[in-house]
């Protein structure tokens, strides 16, 4: 697939140059095999050998962002990135400088490039049943979550997804507890989390992106105020 034919797909919805750039792919709405070329031969076959039809699509969203989001940064193109996916299930950019993560919802999916270890998530925002929050969130995280986002869905949405982005930024996922993890100084966008394997810290910024929360992680990393901004624009090649 050419340039010209992925023109307009990828969304940057948040870029802070050089430090970090976001981007966003919709649904693909049934025309997933029309992209199928932007992906590697490896990771076609690995599309096929999926039988749900609801995990291929996921498969190929995510794959397709990051490939795109890297192409953009690296000069390349999409199908020529080198990608790869480490043993622990965390993509990786052989050979660039770059520290990458990707995250996906029945939606579209998100990726990030950044100079520095970073993670990102996204979640579609739907009820959930607030009870869910003892699993993660300590007594204290769940009350100043509450105070700032009024609508209980998002509340805990948010705070998942800033200790998910910490997860795939430190490469550990659930291996490693989230509750081990604590949010601290939320301010709006933004907060520290504390905690993180081998006692790292986090810089989060969070927010809201077309039905989805969203959360970024860097590694004790300070970002200029930009970040939050909703660029909301399409890339072109």
């Amino acid at each position: 697939m050419s340039p010209e034919e992925t023109k307009g797909l990828l969304r940057i919805f948040c870029a802070w140059a050089p430090e970090s750039i976001v981007g966003w792919i919709p649904d693909l709405l049934g025309k997933e095999e029309e992209f199928l070329p932007v992906l590697s031969r490896e990771e076609q076959a690995q599309y096929w050998q999926l039988r749900n039809k609801r995990r291929r699509r996921s498969f190929l969203h995510g794959r397709l962002v990051l490939r795109l989001l890297a192409a953009h940064a690296c000069g390349s193109t999409p199908s020529q990135v080198p990608l790869e996916v480490q043993s622990n299930g965390a993509p990786v950019l052989k050979g660039s400088p770059h520290f990458c993560s990707l995250a996906h919802t029945d939606w579209g999916a998100a990726a990030v490039l950044a100079s520095v270890p970073v993670g990102i998530d996204i979640e579609y925002i739907q009820p959930r049943n607030p009870a869910l929050a003892r699993y993660f969130l300590s007594p204290s995280e769940w009350e100043q979550l509450q105070g700032l986002f009024p609508e209980v869905e998002v509340a805990l949405l948010q705070g998942w997804t800033m200790k998910e982005a910490v997860l795939k930024a430190q490469q550990t996922g659930l291996r490693y507890s989230p509750r081990k993890l604590q949010i601290e100084r939320i301010q709006e966008g933004k907060a520290r989390v504390s905690g993180g394997i081998n006692g790292s810290e986090w810089v989060v910024y969070f927010g809201r992106y077309e039905g989805h929360c969203w959360a970024l992680a860097f590694q004790n990393k300070p970002v200029d105020s930009g970040v939050g901004t909703n660029i909301q624009k399409r890339f072109r090649y």
